[in-house]
């Protein structure tokens, strides 16, 4: 996620505007398996369902964890980083093979 949008000439945008609204709204639907897709392309892929495409790991065994509990990969990246990051401001997700 980036910080607040900035215009074409460099300024920032009001957040009171409609342009600021509809960027907050993208933003904030990003999904924990929409970022994992983008950065692991080979372990996870896209699946379609009623609700539309959703993200799963290529391998079923494969689970994501944050803070010892597995992660749902529907979960807004959003709502993690407001929830979920350590003091560092990072939100720290490891990948375990479920056996």
């Amino acid at each position: 996620m980036s910080d607040k949008p900035i215009t074409k000439d460099g300024e920032i945008v009001d957040e009171h505007s409609k342009e600021f609204a509809d960027w907050m709204e993208t933003e904030q639907s990003v999904t924990v398996g929409q970022v994992l897709f983008e950065a692991f392309p080979k372990l996870f892929i896209e699946e379609l369902e009623d609700e539309g495409e959703i993200i799963v790991p290529s391998n079923n065994m494969l689970e994501v964890l944050t803070h010892g509990v597995k992660v749902d990969l529907n979960t807004s990246m959003y709502w993690m980083q407001l929830n979920l990051a350590y003091p560092d401001g990072f939100v720290y997700l490891s990948f375990h093979l479920n056996k």
